[in-house]
């Protein structure tokens, strides 16, 4: 499902960390590692991205600088999360930086277009 909901490896690899890393995904400030597979499962990412994708360049290339890690201990489609995998964002951050997240362009174009339409 994600892999065909997916428009680029890019998309479809961000959407595979997501639904398995962590439910607080946007509370992560910074990643440290990489989720661990076995090489079956690896192999069969792969294969699938490949055919779904066929730049086979752009898949190999974002894999080695963003996929999974190899840990052949685990069984097949099962994900290893380290536990310092992910560093999370400060519980408080600087109201400078809060109010200038909420209030980009984007987010007031989206708001201004809700209120328009109710």
């Amino acid at each position: 499902m994600l892999l065909h909901a997916s428009d680029c490896f890019e998309e479809f690899l961000l959407k595979l960390y997501k639904s398995v890393v962590t439910d607080d995904w946007d509370k992560i400030d910074n990643f440290n590692g990489y989720p661990k597979a076995n090489n079956n499962t690896i192999k069969e990412i792969l294969k699938l991205s490949h055919e779904k994708f066929e730049d086979t360049g752009q898949v190999n290339l974002v894999w080695l600088n963003k996929g999974f890690s190899i840990n052949d201990d685990l069984e097949d489609w099962f994900i290893g999360i380290p536990d310092n995998l992910y560093t999370l964002k400060p519980a408080y951050q600087d109201p400078k930086r809060s109010v200038e997240e909420f209030f980009n362009e984007d987010d007031y174009d989206e708001r201004k277009k809700i209120q328009k339409d109710m």
